[in-house]
C-alpha cells in the first residue's frame, strides 16, 4: 500500500481586489495526503467558527496523493476586527496549523526606540534599573542587546515579549538592572534593537541626557621660578566639558608643535562636566625665541583658542 503522507496546507488571505468589492474570503489549500481524509476546523483568534466555511471533497493528485480546499466567506469589517483566523487540518490524528493576519500586507515599521535612565528615588533606595522601550515596529520581532562604554552585556537583562498595540504595531520593553555604583561607573550605557537585519541604537549616561558643555580654555605662561631654573612648561587648563572627549593640539608662532606635550585623560568633576590638563614643555630658550604659543582644544567639532606669549600678557 501507498505511505502515509501528511497534507501541505497554505493559507491565503483575501485578495486586495476583493476587499475593495466589499467580500473577504480566506482560502486554505490543502495537498499531497494519503489517505485521501481530512477534516478542516477554522478559529478566529483561537476561537471555532462554523458559518460561512466550505471545505471540497479530497481529489486525487497525478501523483497518487489527495488535494482539498476550504473556504471562509467573511465581510471586510469581520476580517478587519481579528487579529488572526487559522486553518486547522487534521489527518490521520494530526493537525497542522496555518494562521493568516489582517495586517497581512502590513508595511515593515522600524522601531522607535528611548532609554530611560534610573530615576533619583530609585537610585536614593540603592537600586538602578535602565528601561529601553521599544515601540510601532512591524513584523513583532525584535532583538535587544545592551552594552556598557560598548562592551555586552548579559547580566540583569529582561526582555519582553513583543505584544500588539492597537495601530496593529508592536511594541517591546527590556530592562536592565544595575546597583548604583554599576550606573555611575560608566559613561554610557547603550540599547542596540535589531529588527528585520537593522540595528537601532539609543544611549543614555550617568550624567542623565546632560547638554553639551563647551570647555573653558585657560593658559598659564612658565612661572618666573621655573625660568630661574632653567624650565619652561606651559599649562593649558580645560575645564566644564561634556562629553569628556576633547584633542589638544599645541602650536608655536602659528606651527604646530608635537614635542614635549602630554595631555592628560579627561576626568569628571563634582558637576558631572569633564576637566583635562595639557602640558607643554620647553627650554626658557625655546619660550623666549617665540612670540606667541596657543593651546587649541577641540571638543565635538568646535575648537576653543587660547594664546600666550614671553611678554608675559596672556
Amino acid at each position: 500500500g501507498q505511505p502515509k503522507a501528511a497534507p501541505s496546507v497554505t493559507l491565503f488571505p483575501p485578495s486586495s481586489e476583493e476587499l475593495q468589492a466589499n467580500k473577504a474570503t480566506l482560502v486554505c489549500l490543502i495537498s499531497d495526503f494519503y489517505p485521501g481524509a481530512v477534516t478542516v476546523a477554522w478559529k478566529a483568534d483561537g476561537n471555532p467558527i462554523s458559518d460561512g466555511v466550505e471545505t471540497t471533497k479530497p481529489s486525487k493528485q497525478s501523483n497518487n496523493k489527495y488535494a482539498a480546499s476550504s473556504y471562509l466567506s467573511l465581510t471586510p469589517q469581520q476580517w478587519k476586527s481579528r487579529s488572526s483566523y487559522s486553518c486547522h487540518v487534521t489527518h490521520e490524528g494530526k493537525t497542522v496549523e496555518k494562521t493568516v493576519a489582517p495586517a497581512g500586507c502590513q508595511p515593515k515599521a522600524t522601531p522607535s526606540v528611548t532609554v530611560f535612565p534610573p530615576s533619583s528615588e530609585e537610585l536614593q533606595s540603592n537600586k538602578a534599573t535602565l528601561v529601553c522601550l521599544i515601540s510601532d515596529f512591524y513584523p513583532g520581532a525584535v532583538t535587544v542587546e545592551w552594552k556598557a562604554d560598548g562592551n555586552s552585556v548579559r547580566d540583569g537583562v529582561e526582555t519582553t515579549k513583543p505584544s500588539k498595540q492597537s495601530n496593529n504595531k508592536y511594541a517591546a520593553s527590556s530592562y536592565l538592572s544595575l546597583t548604583p555604583q554599576q550606573w555611575k561607573s560608566r559613561s554610557s550605557y547603550s540599547c542596540h534593537v535589531t529588527h528585520e537585519g537593522k540595528t537601532v541604537e539609543k544611549t543614555v549616561g550617568p550624567a542623565g541626557c546632560q547638554p553639551k558643555a563647551t570647555p573653558s580654555v585657560t593658559v598659564f605662561p612658565p612661572s618666573s621660578e621655573e625660568l630661574q631654573s632653567n624650565k619652561a612648561t606651559l599649562v593649558c587648563l580645560i575645564s566644564d566639558f561634556y562629553p569628556g572627549a576633547v584633542t589638544v593640539e599645541w602650536k608655536a608662532d602659528g606651527n604646530s608643535v608635537r614635542d614635549g606635550v602630554e595631555t592628560t585623560k579627561p576626568s569628571k568633576q563634582s558637576n558631572n562636566k569633564y576637566a583635562a590638563s595639557s602640558y607643554l614643555s620647553l627650554t626658557p630658550q625655546q619660550w623666549k625665541s617665540r612670540s606667541s604659543y596657543s593651546c587649541h582644544v577641540t571638543h565635538e567639532g568646535k575648537t576653543v583658542e587660547k594664546t600666550v606669549g614671553p611678554a608675559g600678557c596672556s
